[in-house]
């Protein structure tokens, strides 16, 4: 009698002793689970916090030189205004502004170029010139001492109601290639593509 109680008492030990070993590898897993996943947030919020920052602080250097169109030589005192900035710029005696940081915000043509670029407006206005107005000018990515120029040659005024000079930037050589491949392989995708075509019967 004695010898089955002890036996009874001996495995109801065992089944505890099992019971509380398996709560706590159950509680040590569940903890390590918590542990990653608390782990991994921050990770995340970092790796995106660092992301915004690489596009918030792409930074392009600009310098604009204003000449005369005839003679090439530099035009002193010029008032250069850039649409996106609200600060006024003068040309020195060499005809350049000084050095004009401006942050890139966009991906230039909606992504289908590779090379990201702010595209603006410059005003240049000078007495006995007629006033001249750049649109489409892109500002790229640069460092400080690489700066971007962009050569401005205005037109001596005949009269003081000349008209105004408007010009449009074209795309450099190697954009205009880019932009031509990608849009002729959208081309031959959408050629490529089949789409059903819906024959219409006019009436006369």
């Amino acid at each position: 009698m004695l010898s089955k109680v002890s036996n009874r008492f001996l495995a109801v030990t065992i089944l505890a002793i099992f019971v509380i070993a398996l709560v706590g590898i159950i509680s040590n897993k569940s903890l390590e689970k918590t542990k990653m996943a608390s782990s991994e947030i921050p990770k995340t919020t970092q790796t995106q916090t660092q992301e915004v920052s690489k596009v918030d602080t792409l930074k392009g250097y600009l310098q604009v030189i204003v000449v005369d169109s005839k003679t090439g030589t530099p035009v002193e005192g010029a008032n250069v205004v850039f649409s996106n900035l609200e600060q006024l710029y003068t040309t020195g005696k060499d005809g350049k502004t000084q050095l004009i940081p401006m942050n890139i915000k966009s991906t230039g043509g909606l992504g289908i170029t590779s090379q990201p670029y702010e595209e603006v407006v410059i005003g240049v206005f000078k007495q006995g010139y007629a006033d001249y107005i750049l649109f489409n000018a892109k500002v790229r990515p640069t460092t400080q001492d690489k700066p971007q120029l962009k050569v401005i040659r205005v037109v001596k005024a005949s009269t003081a109601t000349t008209t105004p000079v408007f010009a449009m930037e074209k795309y450099s050589s190697e954009m205009a290639k880019e932009v031509m491949n990608k849009m002729k392989a959208k081309l031959n995708s959408l050629a490529n593509s089949t789409q059903e075509i819906e024959e219409i019967e006019i009436s006369e």
